[in-house]
C-alpha cells in the first residue's frame, strides 16, 4: 500500500497535458488615418468552416494540415476576425462601429462585409490570405466590390505566425479604410490588392 501512493502521483504526473497557449488577432491599434463623417458597420467575417475553431490550424504541404490543440485562438476565428477588423477601422476612420446598434439619423454608414476565402499558416515559411470584401455606403446606396491577396514570410516556429498574422490583418484594415474613405466621396472601383 505504501508503494500504491507514490505510484498513483507519478501516473498522474505523466497524464498531465502541455499547456494550452490563447492567441488573438487583436493588436495595439494604428494610428488615425482620417476623421470622417460616416459610422461603420461590420459584419460577421464569414471563414472557411474547417477553420473556424479555436485551435488552431496550420498547413504541413499542399494536401494535409493540422489542429494544433495546445495552441489555440481566444474565440472561434470568425469571432476573432471580427472582433479585431471592428477594431481596427474604427480606430483608423476615428469612427463608431454600429454593429447591433441603432445608427445616428442623417448620418451615413459604411457597411463593412468580409468573406475570408484562404487562411493559410505555415510555420517557418509564411501565411497567407485570400479575402473579398464588399462596402455598402448607406442611404446612397453606392457598393464596392474588393480582393485582397496578402501574404508574409514567417520564419521560426509556430510562436512567430502570431505576431504575423496581426501584422496582416491591420494590411487588410489599412486596404478596406482607404476603399471606405473613397467611397464616402465618390463612387470607388477596386482592383485586386496585393502585397505592399
Amino acid at each position: 500500500m505504501r508503494y500504491l501512493l507514490p505510484a498513483i502521483c507519478l501516473l498522474l504526473a505523466a497524464c498531465t497535458s502541455p499547456d494550452i497557449h490563447y492567441h488573438t488577432l487583436m493588436s495595439s491599434t494604428p494610428s488615425t488615418v482620417h476623421r470622417i463623417q460616416f459610422d461603420i458597420n461590420v459584419l460577421p467575417v464569414i471563414v472557411p468552416s474547417q477553420l473556424d475553431m479555436q485551435q488552431v490550424v496550420i498547413r504541413e504541404n499542399s494536401s494535409s494540415a493540422a489542429i494544433l490543440e495546445n495552441q489555440r485562438w481566444l474565440s472561434p476565428l470568425a469571432d476573432e476576425f471580427t472582433t479585431a477588423l471592428s477594431a481596427q477601422l474604427a480606430e483608423r476612420l476615428a469612427t463608431q462601429d454600429i454593429a447591433g446598434l441603432a445608427n445616428q439619423p442623417n448620418r451615413p454608414v459604411v457597411s463593412v462585409k468580409v468573406k475570408v476565402r484562404r487562411f493559410d499558416s505555415w510555420p517557418g515559411n509564411k501565411i497567407h490570405l485570400q479575402a473579398d470584401w464588399l462596402l455598402t455606403l448607406k442611404p446612397e446606396n453606392r457598393q464596392t466590390l474588393c480582393h485582397s491577396d496578402l501574404s508574409q514570410v514567417v520564419g521560426g516556429d509556430v510562436s512567430a505566425l502570431f505576431p504575423a498574422w496581426q501584422n496582416l490583418l491591420n494590411r487588410l484594415s489599412e486596404q478596406i479604410a482607404a476603399a471606405a474613405l473613397t467611397l464616402s466621396k465618390q463612387t470607388a472601383s477596386c482592383r485586386a490588392q496585393g502585397n505592399l
